[in-house]
């Protein structure tokens, strides 16, 4: 069969698209279409002089017969079948991960630091009753969402989202090894960056645009520490700088974050790339942007679907230790 079922993600999956592992260690869930059975890979080599391989789904058990009938099944799906079923499928996903978004994150950032004692639930509740920090959230809503948004493609939030992955320590990378949960992951990420335009998001976009700026601060003040005990300056102190203004702005009044933001506005350099910031202003919401990206291509989406699942009803049965020699990555 070409396509298999995830029900993990509730979409159609081509089996081109599908690595040997995604099956084997039961990342998505996928059994056959027609009859909720349990299927493995196949990649069989054909002998072409091109040496193209055909890739399959199989039973693990099952007779000629039944297997023939689901082949049959499944293959009179249609290419708009697959996509209006991907379609439905990615917005049932995004209502589910909406209702989560702001727990998520929060979750996110106390598993990764959970004892820093500047950055606590009730530094992030102050946070979020500071006029000040409600200013800066409606600047960088407009700088980014409002004004530059509009002008990305799908291809551009792809590579954005491909540099913060990259960002990502190699332990949280190796969970999303294979293409398909690399893309399940910003597929996902790139669809809750749309939903958080939409005026009714602005709380998640609070709730992210806070937590992100937590973020760069400790990475400021982690960079501040380590260069002086290594006796090294930071970058002509404009780090310290920023990092300094950054506490600032989260103790201060509306009245004087303008200032604040000037001063460092002030601070011009040279940038390090045709689209990078200029001064110490722009580096910070810059910054503040990258930050909910690595964010949002963090969050464990496939894990929260399969715990909601489990709710429901039990994964189906992993592989069959006696078959896997059946479906090896490279099987003629």
């Amino acid at each position: 069969m070409k396509l298999g079922k995830s029900i993990l993600l509730d979409e159609l999956l081509k089996a081109d698209d599908v690595e040997y592992t995604d099956v084997s260690q039961n990342r998505f869930w996928i059994v056959c279409p027609a009859c909720n059975e349990a299927i493995f890979k196949v990649v069989r080599n054909q002998g072409t002089k091109d040496d193209t391989a055909l890739h399959y789904f199989s039973h693990y058990e099952a007779s000629k017969a039944y297997a023939a009938d689901c082949e049959l099944r499944v293959g009179g799906i249609t290419e708009r079948e697959i996509t209006e079923k991907a379609i439905q499928s990615r917005d049932q996903k995004l209502k589910f991960f909406i209702t989560t978004l702001q727990t998520l994150i929060h979750d996110d950032f106390e598993l990764h630091i959970p004892d820093d004692p500047r950055w606590t639930s009730n530094q992030f509740r102050a946070m979020n009753r500071s006029h000040a920090m409600a200013d800066l959230h409606s600047m960088l809503y407009q700088f980014f969402f409002v004004k530059g948004f509009p002008n990305y493609s799908d291809e551009e939030l792809i590579s954005t989202f491909d540099h913060a992955f990259n960002r990502l320590p190699q332990s949280e990378q190796s969970q999303l090894s294979t293409t398909l949960g690399q893309h399940t992951q910003k597929r996902i990420a790139i669809d809750l960056l749309r939903h958080l335009r939409n005026p009714q998001a602005r709380p998640s976009f609070d709730t992210l645009f806070d937590h992100s700026f937590a973020w760069y601060a400790r990475r400021l003040e982690n960079a501040i520490r380590n260069s002086k005990l290594l006796g090294m300056p930071t970058r002509n102190n404009d780090e310290e700088e920023i990092f300094k203004a950054m506490l600032r702005i989260m103790t201060t009044s509306r009245q004087k974050l303008r200032p604040i933001l000037q001063k460092l506005a002030q601070n011009i350099y040279g940038t390090t790339g045709p689209d990078g910031p200029d001064n110490s202003m722009m580096t910070l919401f810059d910054s503040i942007i990258r930050e909910m990206f690595v964010i949002l291509i963090r969050l464990p989406y496939l894990s929260l679907l399969k715990e909601a699942l489990k709710k429901q009803s039990p994964p189906p049965r992993p592989a069959d230790p006696r078959t896997l020699s059946s479906c090896s990555p490279m099987s003629t």
